[in-house]
């Protein structure tokens, strides 16, 4: 999850997240993206994204741990199922933000 506020003296939104995600195979993706402004509206799209090439580092490996280990610490089983399955579904790996 990653939030991102505007101010009066910064009025930009930053459009990319800290959160690392590989996929094993390059191609054509869907990432659902979901937006909720301050008075609780929410837009939902989806949008076809391009995986050129194959990234591995550490840095990405470790975020990785670090978001499954924050999920296991959920007590929602099936939905620390759910997310475990996007990430490894090669055929519709998708992204929620929240």
């Amino acid at each position: 999850m990653r939030q991102d506020f505007r101010t009066r003296k910064d009025r930009s939104l930053k459009t990319k997240t800290d959160i690392g995600w590989e996929y094993k195979i390059t191609g054509k993706k869907q990432i659902c993206v979901k937006i909720i402004d301050v008075f609780g509206v929410d837009t939902t799209t989806v949008v076809e994204v391009e995986v050129l090439k194959q990234k591995h580092s550490r840095k990405d490996a470790e975020t990785q741990r670090a978001l499954k280990a924050r999920l296991l610490q959920q007590n929602d089983y099936k939905h620390n199922r759910n997310i475990n399955l996007s990430l490894h579904n090669q055929r519709q790996p998708y992204l929620c933000f929240r």
